[in-house]
């Protein structure tokens, strides 16, 4: 294979053109771009090399050709009957005839950017792989004191639920094939596995194929299965049952294409492996992809192309060829760049486009829907199966009025009483189970309806989900948390090759860099994470949340542990991200965690005599701290523990058997506690408190109530009745995190974006 084959190979595996026959997505996008692509390829690449190589060596022709006529007319000139023996004509004749020969140089140029374009290109992304020398390489740095680096940090990550779409193509007859998944049973963003169950694509065991509507249907499952069953051969077994079943209009399916490893590949095994690997793989897409290849293929020549001592300045042919070769690597280069940054491009405006709502339906209790719209829910069928389901709305039994104080309940009934709606109030309408002219009339019924709604649920991709809603929220959010996937082998999003860590960040970075436009100026954000990934997660935070405080939480959620290799481990963390300009989620929050102590001293080295400097009057008036007075001489001793002095009541510290103590602060510290002081008055005595400095949260959360085992997924399969989330959080270390983060969680906004 010539290099120029090679260069065509490669890039055509860059622009997907093997892909010709795809039918969905951006695969229709490139297909319209597909004949300028195939031109430049075939028909425009080499005239263009040649063009380059010729305009750069021209000059040096004609310049060759004039000293050679010179030597032999010169030799001539002097009798010299065979000039052509003479050495010089000989080296002039060579250098022309390499000057004509461009072929050498052209094969230089197309292997050069055949290893410049496959170094980048893997799998469909375009990795950075800057090599400054053999397995060195660089990365972009301007002069930081810590710089934060990963592979894909300059891309956007897209996995997602619609990679579980249908996947469509055509034959060369223009009859189209579908591969349709009938059920996926996964949370579609993360690929997680369940013990010794994996997921897998596996063909629909009854009728797995059909012709609708002159589409060629092939139906499967994505469903857990034994981690040693391989999905090699699950699509084997389904190209087995399939062929005999193929109508004729779409034999082409097993026409061969074959690879190095398998010879026998059919044209639907291509198209299966392709399916599958869409659909376990993460994606991404190029935040400013001409920008990067350009800057990377200037690298790329300066220190792998052009090497300073390969330079011959006593030859000056020689010196030209290495500039030409150079330049029509470069020219060559962008213009391929050019043509894949458009195409980059155009998705990258389609995975930030604000994406439009599919379905919106809310959820509202009764006594907030008027009374008019009684009569049409009680006849729902769809909306009583729910109720049922949810709230055992059928083991209802009525209750006759026994004597004038009582009150009357009605039994279940179907259809339902709108007498019985009535009773029932706190039953929660949902408006998907009724009509689009029944949904818009009740919300317009209802004053202030967006106002109203305490609650948002939306089903998206995280990062569309943000984009969408910024703008509405932006600084509005009390509080954020999210648990997002650990990166762990447990439970591992399904990375392709060996990018497993920066393609988390990249998942990471955009979701968290658009998230925290949500929070107000003093809201706090709260992460879950374990040991996997919390130091470059901390990195990464640090980088984002450049102006906030980074305090990690240990988190006892496993008490019993979970054995390592190494350590039984039973802990995980809790990031809380604070403003650090602000007074700190402590002091915001002192109300939620006051377990106040006396401000006097008692106990060891508590008298007057043991540090007579804490011995003085704190003057209140009308409920508050008004002043601090001064020290008092030895002999002189206040005749109870509250005396009025100039009409304001003065509290000295004396206990309640009349012995002279002393306060907890000095002369020198109290005035900077006063806001920590409450004034309290029992029998007409006043007495002052100080919130307990050990109030303030620990940095270890240690107690049965964190065992995410007895109060996460326990808890959880008693109230639905079976296990559906893998790692649930103990509720109350939820509710701890907001509670040292929110000075008061009854209305707060509280933002989750991973699930």
């Amino acid at each position: 294979m010539t290099n120029y084959e090679k260069l065509i190979n490669t890039l055509r595996e860059v622009f997907m053109l093997d892909k010709a026959e795809l039918d969905f997505g951006i695969y229709r996008i490139m297909n319209q771009k597909r004949k300028d692509i195939e031109r430049f390829l075939d028909k425009d690449l080499i005239p263009q090399v040649k063009e380059i190589l010729q305009s750069n060596s021209s000059v040096d022709i004609n310049k060759i050709e004039r000293d050679l006529q010179q030597e032999i007319d010169t030799a001539k000139k002097y009798g010299n009957t065979n000039p052509d023996a003479l050495p010089i004509v000989q080296e002039l004749k060579g250098k022309l005839e390499r000057a004509h020969n461009l072929t050498e140089i052209e094969n230089e140029v197309f292997s050069l950017l055949t290893n410049f374009f496959k170094r980048y290109f893997d799998n469909g992304d375009f990795i950075s792989m800057r090599r400054y020398k053999q397995d060195v390489y660089a990365i972009p740095y301007e002069g930081e004191e810590v710089k934060l680096h990963w592979a894909n940090a300059d891309q956007y990550y897209i996995k997602s639920s619609e990679n579980f779409k249908n996947y469509r193509f055509k034959l060369t007859n223009g009859k189209v094939v579908t591969f349709e998944l009938l059920e996926v049973t996964t949370e579609q963003n993360n690929n997680k596995t369940q013990g010794d169950k994996v997921r897998k694509f596996a063909l629909v065991a009854e009728n797995p194929c059909a012709v609708v509507e002159e589409e060629f249907k092939i139906y499967f499952n994505y469903e857990p299965m034994d981690k040693k069953v391989k999905q090699s051969d699950l699509l084997q077994e389904a190209v087995l049952a399939i062929k005999d079943k193929i109508p004729q209009d779409y034999v082409e399916l097993l026409s061969l294409r074959p690879t190095d490893k398998d010879k026998q590949r059919t044209f639907l095994h291509k198209n299966l492996n392709d399916y599958t690997a869409k659909n376990s793989f993460d994606y991404f897409i190029h935040k400013d992809l001409q920008g990067f290849l350009t800057r990377e293929l200037d690298f790329y020549i300066k220190n792998e192309v052009l090497f300073i001592d390969d330079i011959n300045t006593r030859d000056e042919q020689e010196f030209l060829k290495q500039l030409s070769k150079i330049k029509a690597t470069k020219k060559i280069g962008e213009k391929i760049i050019t043509f894949l940054a458009q195409l980059e491009n155009f998705q990258k405006k389609l995975w930030l486009k604000k994406k439009m709502v599919v379905a919106c339906n809310y959820c509202i209790t009764l006594d907030r829907v008027p009374e008019k719209f009684y009569a049409e829910i009680v006849n729902n069928q769809a909306q009583i199966e729910e109720w049922i389901k949810l709230f055992a709305i059928d083991e209802i039994k009525g209750v006759a009025n026994a004597d004038m104080f009582s009150k009357k309940v009605l039994s279940f009934s179907n259809p339902l009483t709108v007498d019985f709606l009535k009773q029932n109030p706190f039953l929660v309408l949902d408006t998907a189970f009724m009509g689009s002219d029944f949904k818009w009339k009740l919300i317009s019924e209802i004053d202030n309806f967006d106002e109203s709604c305490d609650g948002l649920l939306i089903n998206s991709e995280n990062f569309q989900a943000l984009n969408l809603l910024v703008q509405r929220y932006k600084n509005k959010i009390d509080y954020g948390y999210i648990d997002p996937p650990y990166n762990t082998d447990s439970a591992p999003i399904l990375y392709k090759n060996d990018y497993k860590n920066s393609s988390w960040l990249s998942l990471m970075y955009d979701r968290l860099r658009i998230g925290k436009e949500f929070l107000s100026p003093i809201a706090a954000q709260t992460i879950a994470i374990d040991d996997t990934q919390m130091v470059e997660l901390s990195l990464l935070t640090n980088s984002i949340f450049n102006e906030y405080r980074n305090t990690k939480i240990t988190v006892v959620h496993n008490p019993k542990g979970s054995i390592t290799k190494d350590f039984n481990r039973v802990h995980e963390y809790a990031i809380f991200l604070t403003p650090s300009d602000k007074n700190g989620i402590i002091e915001r929050n002192l109300n939620l965690n006051e377990k106040p102590r006396k401000l006097r001293r008692w106990g060891e080295n508590s008298l007057r005599t043991e540090r007579k400097l804490s011995f003085y009057p704190i003057f209140i008036e009308n409920g508050k701290v008004v002043d601090i007075g001064d020290i008092q001489p030895d002999d002189f001793h206040p005749k109870s523990k509250n005396t009025i002095v100039n009409g304001k009541i003065a509290i000295w510290p004396i206990d309640q058997d009349g012995v002279e103590r002393r306060w907890n602060f000095g002369l020198d510290s109290i005035r900077d506690n006063l806001d920590r002081i409450t004034i309290l008055e029992q029998d007409g005595i006043y007495d002052l408190f100080v919130t307990h400095e050990m109030n303030v949260p620990k940095t270890v959360w240690t107690g049965g109530e964190f065992d995410a085992g007895n109060y996460g997924n326990t808890l959880l399969i008693n109230i639905i009745g079976k296990k559906i989330f893998d790692f649930p959080k103990s509720i109350n270390l939820l509710e701890q995190c907001l509670n040292v983060t929110v000075k008061s969680n009854s209305n707060c906004q509280v933002l989750d974006y991973f699930g």
